[in-house]
């Protein structure tokens, strides 16, 4: 756990126990307060674990071919097969099937030997699957990875509360009674 969440864990814990001991506090003054605390720090937390679960399983990743099939096992034992004429190369990525593969950590480095990635497997994909950035996207979004397609969700949830905030404000606070009562 990082120094800023225990942080934000404590400080959240402080003003609670602050504003219950005030009984003058404006409710919903001390409930706004606590949903501002408690939104980001509730994302820090499933991003910190998701992210613990996500590097375990990245160390994990294997990568390798039969001759005519991409196999790929995503680190939990299950080999995922895949024929390279239904696989698209992009600059970072490859898209086998639905599933999204990661070739470069963050800091750049190739995550398999290249010495063995490039003859083994960047060499059986056909010339026409190594496609641009915006086409990869597309093929992405039309064969249905999950990950892209939250990830517009998101993008056009947060578009719509910019261009109509106060209809979205009103079926959120409509959302926040019907789930405390």
């Amino acid at each position: 756990m990082s120094a800023l969440m225990v942080a934000i864990l404590f400080a959240q814990g402080w003003i609670i126990l602050h504003l219950q001991q005030r009984p003058d506090a404006i409710p919903a003054a001390t409930d706004k307060l606590a949903m501002l605390i408690a939104i980001p720090t509730s994302i820090l937390v499933i991003v910190t674990v998701l992210g613990a679960f996500l590097v375990y399983r990245r160390s994990r990743e294997r990568m390798g071919t039969n001759g005519t099939e991409l196999l790929f096992d995503p680190g939990n034992g299950r080999i995922f097969t895949k024929n390279f004429s239904d696989v698209l190369a992009s600059g970072r990525m490859l898209l086998a099937g639905r599933r999204l593969i990661t070739l470069y950590s963050k800091g750049g480095k190739l995550l398999y030997p290249p010495e063995q990635f490039n003859p083994l497997i960047l060499a059986r994909i056909p010339p026409a699957n190594f496609v641009s950035a915006l086409r990869f996207l597309f093929e992405t979004l039309r064969r249905g990875n999950a990950v892209v397609w939250s990830m517009v969700a998101f993008m056009l949830f947060v578009m719509l509360m910019q261009l109509f905030p106060h209809v979205l404000s009103v079926q959120l606070l409509e959302l926040k009674k019907w789930i405390w009562s």
